[in-house]
C-alpha cells in the first residue's frame, strides 16, 4: 500500500470515527452529492489515484465526484448510485465491513 493511500486511510478513519451515526448497532456510512469536507477530499484522492476522477480535490461532493463514484462502482461491480456508502468505501479499502479501519 502506498504512503499516499495509507495517509488517506488514516485521514478518513479519523474523520469517520468521529462522525459516524449508529443505526441498530451498526455504523451507517454514506457520502452523497452536496456533502463537503476532508472525508470527501480523501474519497476524491482515492478516485483520482485510481484514474476515476479528473477534477480538483476540493472536498465538495459535486457532479464530478458523483460521476467518478459511479464509474468506480461500475468497474468494481457495485450498485451504480453515485453514493459512497459502506460497500463502496470497503471496496476502496477505506473501511472494513461496517467499521472504520483502525476504530474499535
Amino acid at each position: 500500500m502506498s504512503i499516499k493511500k495509507i495517509t488517506v486511510c488514516f485521514l478518513i478513519t479519523a474523520l469517520l470515527a468521529a462522525a459516524l451515526p449508529v443505526v441498530a448497532g451498526a455504523a451507517e456510512i454514506k457520502f452523497v452529492s452536496g456533502d463537503e469536507g476532508d472525508a470527501v477530499r480523501a474519497i476524491q484522492t482515492v478516485l483520482k489515484d485510481e484514474g476515476f476522477y479528473s477534477g480538483s480535490v476540493d472536498g465538495k461532493y459535486g457532479s464530478g465526484t458523483v460521476t467518478a463514484v459511479k464509474a468506480y462502482q461500475k468497474a468494481n461491480r457495485l450498485t451504480q448510485d453515485g453514493k459512497c456508502g459502506v460497500k463502496t468505501l470497503t471496496s476502496m479499502g477505506l473501511v472494513s465491513s461496517d467499521k472504520v479501519i483502525g476504530s474499535a
